[in-house]
């Protein structure tokens, strides 16, 4: 099911986000992925639970993204790998 369509902007106030996993679009709305590559998430505008409007900045591109597979990486002031699970709070 393709989520439903939102405005195509991501704010100013936006989220950094790290990924998690590669996904691949499969709906023409769809950001293609991969692991370590970083986007912007207004996460406080978001009109379906599983999904995530965001904008790429390496591809230059606006889509939707499986929620689950794309996190603010560790801020916790240590110096690690965002990718790392055991490192994340």
């Amino acid at each position: 099911m393709t989520p439903p369509r939102m405005s195509r902007h991501v704010s100013a106030d936006s989220t950094r986000l790290v990924c998690l996993y590669d996904y691949a679009a499969t709906a023409p709305d769809d950001l293609s992925i991969t692991r370590g590559q970083w986007l912007y998430a207004d996460l406080q505008d978001q009109v379906e639970d599983s999904w995530l409007w965001a904008y790429s900045p390496s591809t230059k591109r606006y889509g939707y993204v499986p929620r689950a597979y794309a996190k603010p990486p560790n801020t916790n002031g240590l110096i690690a790998n965002p990718l790392d699970p055991y490192l994340s709070p």
